[in-house]
């Protein structure tokens, strides 16, 4: 019961000094790699409304030198589809946040019988940051 009151860590109020992309209440980008993330996603499904994450480039990933990982408090949920990460690195650069940590809304999605949790983003093209 003291959990359904006071929140996971995960649940806490995210404050962040990043800037911040410009929010449609769309949705409509897909993480990938979010299956590896299941438990953090768990915890967040009681947000239904949405919630802050943070997309960060992540230069020496070995994997892929333009990946963006999707945190929460540095909790990893998942990472920007190859091709929305490309897009969105230069989108961003050309605004002046090359290579920089930016925040967006995020909603956790249920599929599979209730046993799979995603990662839906509220990020539109053209990236758009909201002035602070």
């Amino acid at each position: 019961a003291r959990l359904a009151k006071t929140g996971t860590a995960l649940q806490r109020r995210y404050n962040s000094k990043n800037p911040r992309i410009h929010a449609s209440d769309a949705f409509d980008l897909k993480a990938v790699g979010t299956s590896n993330y299941q438990p953090a996603l768990i915890e967040l499904e009681a947000m239904a409304s949405g919630f802050l994450v943070t997309l960060e480039p992540e230069a020496d990933n070995p994997h892929d030198k333009h990946a963006v990982r999707v945190a929460r408090h540095g909790r990893t949920l998942g990472y920007l589809p190859a091709e929305a990460a490309a897009r969105w690195r230069k989108s961003l650069a050309a605004q002046g946040y090359a290579d920089q940590p930016v925040d967006c809304r995020a909603r956790v999605t249920i599929s599979h019988g209730h046993e799979r949790r995603g990662l839906r983003l509220d990020l539109d093209w053209p990236v758009k940051i909201d002035p602070r």
